[in-house]
């Protein structure tokens, strides 16, 4: 007994040690690791802050990297350029010797830099000076200052009269301090300037002298002045008459204030966009082509555009503030303005377009128009003007100073059509004569005194309204015809329509215009609509005035006058083309002076009446086509005086139905002189009977579904004048029968004649044998269930027409044995025809290879005693089809030596298919010392404990008792659980917990409800009352120990427990002995 304690406390110091010193490599190796990890981390950064060059910015044309001063070096070395060397050595050191060394404390020195005149060209160095605020290297040689870069405190520089010919600045420039720049006297052809948020002023050459194409000046907050520097703009951008400038970007200058000025220059593309304060914009003298690229310049109220190529105003954007547009001498041809203009310029007051080649004028709605000048008269291309609903529009024309509170667009050749609405600003004449107007209106023009609309082609005075101040309308030499529709002038004085077409002086004149007082009416020339005659011509005067009938004066062709009518013989003027008679006198109306005078012409042609001649019937037979050329040839008609014979023929004739209708002959000659109608009767005879043609049989197969159109269509059944054909088809033939049936055709044409009725047999002829098809060939695995219906679906097994299949499946084929079965297939279709029979072969497929599973490898003590079967159940080994298993496990094995062993695990299913065979290691080794553990009974949280080694059976304690309740036995769990059996259930190698668990003893708590615990299964229970399977998997689950963690002096102190339960244990056994 003493050498198995021995052995027990040797093999738990060992095992102690063992854990004690993991927890030790544990942490060595993790900070060997972190110690690895923050070298490789740290390196490469360092590497790359030493080597990663800095980032060269651009700010010219030409890439300056950023100086570098290395130790040692001298102003020579640093600074390429001798006379910047010398400069910068001066102001830093106070000496001019460049071959001393440089240090970037003496460089901070030097806040401001004069270098002027100094044969300066390279600047390569001066990046350096990061406190200078102020430079200036006026007269130097210099091309390139993309050396400035980076120079933070820069505030104003001086590069004047140098040899640039491109200055570059943006966000990347880093001159974040810059606010002043003089770069005149350069050769400069482009100024791109962007990004510079203290900017103030920007100056360089412009005008005749500049070789400027290309200036960009773009988000500079500050800007005030771009320019020349002239005191004369002081808050403008100024770039005027510099001859090759032809693209400008200026966007996002909030500072500017005042004025852009960009004409007499060369542009082309043009973006003047969001300078808020700009007041004026003189773009004029350009060869700009759009002006969309002008927006956001919400204080613009002048823009000068005149003299460029500008060809429409409609993608203009809004300028709330215009009151006016200079767009004279460009390429317009059309001036649109509508609500949307008037909501883009509400405040335009005046628009100058002189000097275009206007074809139209729409301006509508524009409520602070105030003048409109545009080009008139024998140079003007204008054919359509309209002015509509503006205000305060005064005046309307080629701005002469004659007419300063006039519309005058006076002898404009191709004006045309004209309206003129809604001007109540108006205020003294509309001068539209010596025009060519064909459509006028003007309406509600409440101030204007006088319309002169004299020397047009209006025909109508009727679109002149609400003109409540007017006193004057001169309207002479026009194509006026009438006057009645003249509306009311409250004030109208003067009517002038001299050299018009008026027959009528209606009395409304007077009442419409009640101070009327002058209306000159001389000079009609009134033509009436030409007359032909065949004998004498009587012709009533309707010349009117005020009411009267005037009097016919100086009759031509001797004609005579008497109660108002007009009489001329026929054989007096049989030979002329016209008669006329005049008029004058004075209007008869005692309150207005004037005269009634003029023309009346009455255009005539003398002719003769026509006379038609024909038979007076004709027969045709029904369906004939005849023309009506025909129609009069075959009824001899003709016509006297080359008069135009027509007729009713081809409407009122219908050759498709047979009877009798009346046509009318109708002639009228050359002048419209009409003939006498004669009529004639024309028959159109009934259709002979029908004639039926069809094939004399046709052969259907039974039940077929055929319509009667199909079967006449089939027999090539037809009428030869198309009369429809009918027959019993549908009631003669029998198609469920097969046989032969008489079918009768019959016709009857639209005149009700029938034809001769035609018989046609129909034979219907038996089913043909069915046709089988199905797959050729089926495999299904032994035993399988499957019946006759599953088999022929399996195998896509049908007839050509349905019939039944019928087989010796059912007979033919051995499910238990593997092999092939034919079986075949037959059908016969309900007229006893059979099918030619089918076969089909059915495999029975050998049952698959049975697969072996089982556990790699098994440990079992030196000397056990293990059967085979309890060998395969230990390993788990099984097959996938429930085949036996058979091994070398009795022979392989050698029980009595310790050591590993390798056992074959083989199959074979009952078709003779072997298993791929398996090796299963099992190892021998000697036994281990007993373990000892602790069972620990609790009664309701009350415990008691005993030690015992593993295997052995626990003796069962007496069983407690509760008030109450009776015992039921003693489980791995509080509630539920494994019961234990004191009988077989071995003490494990592990701590474990039995419960006590009760029932109540009356029936009324099973009936609140109550459950008796039902008796588990005995099992092996872990030390947390889990399965043995639960705990491997737990254990699965268990995480090592972090470094660092207190597990040591935990192992510590329950080594010691387990050292003291070991010797109690002892002692006992020994006191017990």
């Amino acid at each position: 007994m003493k050498s198995k304690t021995k052995q027990i406390i040797m093999i738990g110091v060992v095992l102690f040690q063992s854990l004690f010193a993991y927890p030790l490599i544990t942490m060595a190796e993790e900070n060997e690791s972190k110690s690895v990890n923050t070298e490789t981390t740290l390196e490469p950064k360092v590497a790359l802050e030493e080597k990663t060059p800095q980032k060269p910015t651009l700010t010219n044309n030409l890439k300056q990297e950023k100086t570098v001063l290395q130790a040692g070096e001298t102003y020579e070395t640093v600074f390429p350029d001798a006379a910047l060397a010398t400069v910068i050595a001066k102001a830093a050191t106070g000496s001019e010797d460049i071959t001393q060394e440089v240090s970037q404390t003496d460089l901070n020195k030097i806040t401001s830099l004069t270098a002027t005149s100094k044969g300066i060209v390279d600047l390569t160095g001066i990046d350096l000076l990061s406190k200078l605020t102020s430079l200036s290297i006026s007269g130097n040689q210099i091309t390139d200052i993309s050396a400035l870069n980076g120079l933070v405190n820069l505030s104003n520089l001086n590069v004047s009269n140098n040899k640039i010919t491109s200055f570059n600045l943006n966000a990347n420039s880093n001159l974040p301090m810059l606010s002043a720049v003089d770069i005149r006297s350069n050769n400069l052809k482009n100024i791109n300037v962007q990004d510079q948020p203290k900017l103030w002023t920007f100056k360089c050459d412009t005008g005749s002298s500049s070789e400027l194409t290309e200036v960009t000046l773009k988000n500079l907050p500050t800007l005030i002045v771009a320019g020349n520097g002239s005191s004369a703009y002081q808050n403008d951008i100024v770039f005027s008459s510099t001859p090759g400038l032809s693209k400008v970007i200026l966007e996002n200058l909030p500072s500017i204030s005042s004025s852009v000025r960009l004409d007499r220059c060369a542009i082309e593309e043009l973006v003047i966009n969001n300078l808020p304060k700009v007041s004026m914009v003189n773009i004029s003298n350009n060869k700009i082509t759009t002006l969309e690229g002008l927006e956001n310049l919400s204080a613009v109220n002048t823009l000068y555009v005149s003299e460029n190529l500008v060809t429409e105003i409609e993608s203009m954007h809004a300028f709330p503030k215009l009151q006016k547009l200079e767009l004279g001498w460009n390429a317009l041809t059309n001036v649109v303005m509508d609500q949307v203009t008037a909501e883009k310029f509400p405040l335009l007051r005046t628009m100058n377009v002189r000097g275009n080649n206007l074809i139209k004028i729409n301006i509508q709605d524009q409520p602070k128009l105030w003048t409109f000048e545009c080009d008139t008269g024998s140079s003007s291309e204008l054919t359509e003007v309209t002015l509509k609903n503006l205000p305060i529009l005064i005046a309307v024309g080629n701005g002469s100073s004659a007419y300063q509170d006039d519309i005058v667009f006076s002898s404009t050749p191709g004006l045309s059509k004209v309206i003129l609405e809604n001007l109540p600003s108006t205020s003294s004449e509309v001068k539209l004569d010596h025009c060519a107007i064909e459509e006028l209106v003007i309406n509600n023009l409440p101030k204007v005194s006088v319309v002169i609309i004299s020397y047009n082609k209006i025909t109508t005075l009727e679109g002149l309204e609400n003109l409540s101040a007017v006193s004057k309308i001169d309207a002479y030499e026009n194509l006026v015809t009438e006057i009645e529709n003249l509306h009311a002038f409250p004030k109208l004085q003067t009517l002038t329509v001299d050299n018009n077409h008026i027959s009528v002086l209606p009395t409304s004149l007077k009442t419409e215009n009640p101070v009327l007082t002058t209306l000159s009416a001389m000079n009609q020339t009134i033509t009436l609509k030409q007359k032909v005659i065949v004998s004498d011509l009587v012709l009533d005067n309707e010349v009117k005035n005020f009411g009267q009938i005037t009097t016919a004066k100086s009759i031509s062709n001797k004609g005579t006058y008497q109660n108002n009518q007009i009489k001329w013989l026929f054989e007096d003027i049989k030979s002329v083309n016209a008669v006329d008679y005049q008029f004058s006198e004075p209007v008869q109306e005692a309150t207005i002076q004037g005269t009634f005078s003029g023309k009346v012409t009455q255009p005539i042609k003398a002719s003769k009446v026509p006379v038609i001649s024909a038979d007076a019937e004709m027969n045709y037979p029904k369906n004939e086509t005849v023309s009506e050329a025909a129609f009069f040839k075959d009824i001899s008609a003709s016509v006297t005086d080359d008069a135009t014979l027509t007729s009713d023929f081809e409407s009122v004739v219908d050759f498709a139905k047979a009877g009798t209708y009346e046509v009318t002959l109708n002639a009228v000659n050359e002048d419209g002189v009409k003939a006498a109608s004669v009529t004639v009767l024309v028959h159109i005879a009934k259709s002979p009977a029908p004639v039926i043609t069809a094939d004399k049989e046709i052969t259907y197969t039974k039940n077929a579904e055929v319509s009667i159109t199909e079967y006449l269509a089939a027999i090539h059944a037809k009428t030869n004048d198309g009369s429809p054909i009918e027959s019993d088809f549908a009631t003669a033939v029998n198609w469920g029968t097969a046989g032969d049936y008489t079918v009768t055709l019959r016709s009857t044409n639209e005149d009700g004649v029938e034809a001769i009725p035609v018989e046609v047999t129909v034979h219907i002829a038996k089913s043909p044998a069915p046709v089988i098809t199905a797959d050729k060939e089926i495999t299904y695995a032994k035993n399988a269930e499957v019946s006759i219906t599953e088999f022929l679906a399996a195998i896509h097994a049908k007839t050509s027409d349905g019939s039944p299949i019928e087989s010796d499946f059912a007979t033919a084929v051995n499910w238990g044995t593997a092999g092939d079965y034919t079986v075949t297939l037959r059908s016969t279709n309900e007229d006893g025809v059979e099918a030619i029979p089918v076969e089909v072969t059915v495999h029975i497929a050998k049952s698959p290879a049975p697969v072996i599973t089982a556990d790699k490898e098994i440990t079992y003590a030196k000397n056990a005693e293990v059967s085979i079967t309890e060998f395969l159940a230990a390993i788990h080994a099984k097959t996938s089809d429930g085949s036996p298993i058979e091994s070398d496990f009795a022979t392989a094995v050698i029980w009595s030596t310790a050591g590993d062993y390798t056992v074959t695990l083989k199959s074979t299913n009952e078709d003779g298919v072997e298993a791929i065979p398996v090796e299963v290691k099992v190892h021998i080794v000697e036994p281990l010392a007993p373990t000892i553990s602790n069972v620990t009974f609790d009664v309701d949280d009350v415990q008691t404990t005993e030690s015992l080694e593993a295997g052995e059976l626990i003796s069962e304690p007496l069983s407690p008792t509760k008030e109450g309740y009776t015992f039921i036995g003693w489980y791995d769990s509080k509630t539920g659980g494994n019961k234990w059996d004191f009988t077989t259930d071995k003490m494990p190698a592990y701590n474990i917990i039995l419960y006590a668990q009760f029932s109540k003893d009356t029936n009324k708590a099973e009936a609140a409800g109550g459950d008796k615990p039902s008796t588990p299964s005995s099992i092996k229970v872990s030390p947390t009352g889990q399965s043995e399977s639960g705990n491997l998997e737990n254990r699965s689950n268990i995480k090592l120990p972090a470094t660092g963690d207190d597990n040591a002096t935990v192992l510590l102190v329950g080594f010691g427990l387990l050292m003291l339960g070991l010797f109690i244990r002892l002692t006992q056994k020994k006191r017990a002995k």
